[in-house]
């Protein structure tokens, strides 16, 4: 298969985009921990920064050069064709997503709760 170039320019302007909200996540981040006062406000900047890091992943339309390519015509895609129409739960690119909400709801109901202390 030959790189479609106008797809393969959209992928990189929309990863570029991306990296200013990864840049920009990791500067609060940074901050955040700067002026935490205690552990515990340590663990809430860092619990929120997983959480922005998780969602920020580039796993949606306009970083997949086959989305790129075949504009909402899923049926003519050659990834879904080997691995499954991507919106179909079953999917592989499903089977991430569910992967990454997953871990997401793990971050947000486990690692850590908002405000709790280290004592």
């Amino acid at each position: 298969m030959i790189i479609n170039k106008k797809a393969r320019e959209e992928l990189i302007k929309n990863t570029d985009e991306l990296n200013m909200k990864f840049v920009n996540a990791i500067g609060r981040a940074t901050d955040g921990y700067r002026e935490a006062k205690t552990v515990g406000g340590i663990m809430d900047v860092k619990r929120a920064f997983l959480q922005e890091l998780i969602t920020t992943l580039p796993l949606g339309t306009y970083h997949c050069y086959f989305c790129l390519l075949k504009k909402d015509n899923c049926h003519s895609c050659k990834y879904g064709k080997k691995h499954g129409i991507c919106i179909k739960k079953d999917s592989d690119y499903g089977k991430v997503m569910h992967a990454r909400n997953d871990l997401l709801g793990v971050i947000v109901e486990k690692y850590h709760k908002q405000g709790e202390e280290y004592l």
